[in-house]
């Protein structure tokens, strides 16, 4: 184990937050001293595979978290870092992501009471400056701040951490100098971190450049500098222990939380079950909606007394598919498009006839996903799903842009 770990950081996955990719943080984390290193984007966890991925190609442990925003009373939003223990601490993870992206109206922000809830195999780091502990300390509200943290000791025990940091932002080392003592005080360990949005300083310009981009401001306004440092880049290991030489304790705890976090995520499932009141299978449903689909197209026909191809070609044609579709285990896939394509239309929300791959389907035909007769156009499903070459499927699916966000 190398003599410290990066538990805070964010990569281009938090789009204007970091400039971090994902390919170049696995070479430097080694050359920098480091064989282990934590995915902490903020409210998101879209990198996770590749990230999983490329540090384990690397030799470089992955340790899975987010940066998560806390509503604390009111309209007030204080950040806490949760890195995933074990496997309970990536369920626990999982749930508080789904949370935040379902039942919170700025995409990203969960509830202390939901956290607490959650919080099997969770540790927890205090969010610095900016977390929770931060404003009663400074504002000199210690009660607030015992208060706050007493809730989170009794849900985390000995995985709640103080975290500090050293990177020359607003209320750094005011917040600093009394997190220390309070730490000491209420017997909480402490650990350091480097808030980490870049790999070397000098590509501190290029992130104010994209930072000022996303949020409409000039360079040099000053608008950047109110938020980030210089100082967030990916200090090598001995830069750490230099830099926390007379707190060595918050050195060797990032060690010490990068030993206890030991996650592998195996990608067993690609998509979420498709669920449904009655006793069918997803492979059951699929077939019955695309029978009684392709009897509503071919009745269609017949009224239309439109010349097309015999009905044994159509259910030729719809039990190959079906067959593959099964076979490749992507009938939860298909149902869950259908759901969605179906919903929009039910809603009045303008959906595009198909386009790519998916109008070679006749299932998507049957279902409604498309409205593209694939024999009649003489389209090959092959271009859709090939046993031969296993990947995922890809519909292109054209929502109206004024109420896709509905979708």
């Amino acid at each position: 184990m190398t003599q410290f770990a990066h538990l805070s950081l964010h990569t281009e996955y938090s789009i204007e937050d970091s400039i971090i990719r994902i390919d170049d943080l696995a070479e430097e984390t080694l050359k920098r001293g480091m064989d282990c290193i934590a995915l902490t984007d903020r409210s998101n966890m879209f990198a996770l595979w590749k990230f999983q991925k490329r540090m384990r190609s690397q030799g470089v442990k992955p340790i899975f978290g987010a940066d998560m925003l806390v509503k604390n009373g009111g309209n007030d939003l204080d950040r806490l870092v949760l890195l995933a223990k074990d496997s309970s601490g990536w369920a626990s993870l999982r749930e508080l992501m789904t949370f935040a992206y379902t039942n919170s109206s700025d995409h990203g922000s969960i509830t202390l009471d939901c956290l607490i809830s959650h919080h099997d195999g969770l540790i927890v780091l205090s969010g610095g400056a900016q977390g929770p502990l931060c404003r009663p300390l400074i504002e000199g509200d210690p009660s607030a701040a015992e208060e706050m943290a007493q809730k989170l000791k009794s849900a985390f025990n000995d995985r709640f951490y103080m975290e500090i940091s050293r990177t020359g932002r607003s209320l750094e080392e005011a917040y600093l100098t009394k997190a220390i003592s309070f730490a000491d005080a209420f017997h909480i360990p402490i650990v350091a971190t480097n808030d980490v949005r870049f790999l070397d300083r000098d590509d501190y310009a290029v992130h104010e450049t994209r930072y000022c981009i996303a949020n409409k401001q000039r360079v040099g306004d000053g608008s950047h500098a109110a938020t980030y440092s210089e100082n967030q880049f990916l200090r090598s290991a001995q830069e750490m222990v230099e830099l926390f030489a007379d707190l060595p304790d918050a050195v060797e705890n990032a060690c010490e939380i990068a030993r206890r976090c030991t996650v592998e995520v195996k990608p067993d499932r690609y998509l979420p079950m498709y669920k449904t009141e009655r006793s069918e299978s997803p492979d059951e449903l699929l077939d019955r909606y695309s029978v009684d689909g392709l009897k509503s197209v071919l009745d269609r026909h017949d009224k239309s007394q439109k010349e097309y191809a015999n009905r044994e070609i159509y259910e030729n044609r719809l039990e190959k598919e079906l067959s593959i579709i099964k076979s490749m285990d992507f009938a939860g896939y298909f149902l869950i498009v259908m759901d969605f394509v179906q919903w929009a239309k039910q809603q009045g929300i303008p959906v595009g006839p198909g386009r790519g791959s998916g109008s070679a389907s006749l299932v998507a035909y049957v279902l409604g996903i498309t409205e593209i007769d694939p024999i009649e156009h003489d389209l090959m499903f092959e271009r859709l799903l090939n046993p031969e070459r296993v990947s995922l499927p890809d519909f292109d699916i054209d929502f109206c842009k004024d109420r896709r966000g509905e979708v």
